[in-house]
Order: C-alpha cells, then structure tokens, then sequence
C-alpha cells in the first residue's frame, strides 16, 4: 500500500526532499488508476487523456446470484478494456460481497459511453439496478 512516514524534527536534508518527493506523489501516484469511478458517479461523466486509465468500482455479491453485467459496452477504440476483477470483501465467511473492478485505458481521443445492469444471473430481464457513465478523452 501506500503510505508516508513522518519524522518528528525535520532536518535540512528533509526539507528539501519534501518538495520533491510532493511533486513525485502528484506526478506518479501510489500505483492504480488515473481517473476512478465508482456508484457515486453513476449517470456522470469523466474525462480523461490518451495514455491515462479508468478505474470503476461497483459493489457486487454473486455469491447471491447477482452480479454487474456490461450491456453497453464502451467504444474499444477510445477506451480499451484491460482488466476486470472480482475481490471478495471477507474470504472466509459465506455469502459475503466484495468490488467488481473494471479496469480501462485511454487510446485515442473520443467520447463513448458505458452501461451496466446488475442483476439475478438467471433473470437478465429483471434489472435491480443499473450504472451508466459518460467517458470523453482528450489528446
């Protein structure tokens, strides 16, 4: 994980390190996405650049029956799927929830948009409740 170390007096070296390591954390981050989405942004839109990823995150509980289904999926050629990932939330107990996490790159310039139905495996008609996101990327 990420995480930072405080020292209690800092010296003259780590004041100027502070800076730079600041400028370090903005440029590069802890790893992850670029741009995160998750059921709060449900309906809204991001915007990203070509090169920089999209990270969306839904809450999810197939051990019930139901789980996030792509109905529309985005236009590939402005953003490319890369990964999509299932982490259960506590392994060892039984019917426990976790996140879906789709996992997207920006390549090339353009808008496009996604949607998701979750619902009963077996009753792809019977929609609980839907996610839908607007994606536009920039050069």
């Amino acid at each position: 994980g990420c995480y930072r170390r405080r020292a209690m007096r800092p010296g003259p070296v780590s004041r100027l390190l502070v800076p730079v390591v600041l400028a370090a954390a903005l440029v590069g981050g802890c790893g992850g996405a670029d741009v995160t989405a998750d059921e709060t942004d449900n309906g809204g839109s991001v915007d990203l650049e070509v090169g920089q990823t999209l990270e969306v995150s839904l809450e999810e509980n197939p051990s019930t029956g139901f789980a996030w289904n792509v109905t529309e999926a985005p236009d590939a050629g402005v953003i490319a799927p890369v990964e999509d990932d299932f982490d259960i939330s506590d392994p060892y107990s039984d019917g426990a929830g976790g996140t879906r996490t789709l996992l997207f790159e920006a390549v090339a310039p353009g808008g496009t948009e996604m949607l998701l139905d979750y619902y009963f495996q077996t009753e792809s008609d019977d929609v609980y409740e839907t996610f839908s996101l607007t994606v536009t990327v920039a050069p």
